[in-house]
């Protein structure tokens, strides 16, 4: 019986693609997320590490654009999975899916990972996101 529970654990955790999205952080995801601990770790002593939920967090996180009075949220553009495919709110541009585990280009260079998040932050927020809302949201992104 316990080779068998064992055998569908083992199981589980290999035909899980969540599972094995998270392991498959590409080295460029990996640095830029250690560069932003360390910067963390010198603002708050206490920090430990992401958080995956809060980075699901932040993007379903709904705020009312102070011009425009509409609400506004990642999910406005990326819809609630971010394995789907969408459009742009405003331009109708389509958008290629945002999870990593269906896009495999999406965070491959450091480059586009700070003006992705220069850009939507800005869209969203109004403002710049904190490294530590980077850091929540590209842990919880890499678990989906």
């Amino acid at each position: 019986m316990k080779k068998k529970v064992i055998y569908i654990l083992f199981t589980l955790i290999i035909f899980n693609p969540s599972l094995y999205a998270a392991t498959k952080m590409n080295p460029v995801v990996s640095a830029f997320i250690e560069d932003l601990a360390a910067q963390e770790k010198k603002t708050d002593p206490k920090f430990t590490w992401f958080s995956a939920e809060k980075g699901e967090e932040l993007y379903r996180l709904e705020r009312i654009h102070s011009k425009k009075g509409k609400k506004r949220s990642c999910v406005t553009c990326h819809k609630e999975n971010p394995r789907s495919a969408s459009r742009h709110a405003v331009s109708g541009k389509p958008l290629k899916a945002l999870a990593p585990s269906v896009n495999r280009k999406r965070f491959t260079k450091k480059s586009k990972i700070k003006k992705w998040f220069r850009r939507n932050c800005k869209w969203v927020f109004e403002r710049e996101c904190t490294n530590r809302e980077k850091g929540d949201f590209l842990t919880w992104i890499y678990t989906i």
